[in-house]
């Protein structure tokens, strides 16, 4: 029996080691997938969600929440460090290193251009990539253009013109 979409995305609220069969998930919007070398997982970036299929086909999720998907009497500022209580903005590509470590790279061509990691303990950071002001697509005038040297985390990325 395949579960509605809705509650395949808010199987999160179960504790970390619940997980569904891989046949009891249905994708909403698959766009990019990686497999880690630590256990062979393939990881699935779905609709701003990163779940993990594991050797054994059983499904959890990583990265990423729903808005649909809201937990009453959870702060989600105070958990945000926790991976799967965040919301990932305009994901495009995922990647894992040889230790287990998740990349998540999110932009909406405009304000959003970073880099998070999610570590093996499940914890989210921005690694590379700052909130923009302005429009880094369309506005010369933006910081984004500047050139001026500064550290990874606060520096403005752009996305390269076709």
């Amino acid at each position: 029996m395949k579960l509605p979409y809705c509650l395949n995305h808010c199987f999160f609220l179960f504790p970390p080691a619940f997980a569904l069969i891989f046949f009891q998930v249905r994708l909403e919007w698959p766009t990019d997938l990686t497999v880690t070398p630590l256990d062979n997982s393939l990881y699935v970036l779905d609709n701003n969600i990163v779940l993990q299929i594991s050797e054994n086909r059983r499904v959890r999720i990583i990265a990423g929440r729903p808005i649909h998907c809201q937990v009453p009497g959870i702060d989600h500022f105070i958990v945000s460090k926790v991976a799967i209580h965040s919301t990932l903005e305009s994901a495009r590509a995922i990647a894992v290193s040889h230790s287990g470590i998740l990349y998540i790279a999110e932009t909406d061509e405009r304000k959003i251009n970073r880099i998070q990691q999610v570590t093996t303990n499940g914890e989210i950071s921005i690694i590379a990539g700052a909130p923009s002001d302005c429009d880094c697509k369309i506005d010369p005038n933006c910081d984004c253009f500047s050139g001026k040297a500064m550290l990874v985390i606060s520096c403005l990325l752009s996305v390269e013109s076709p």
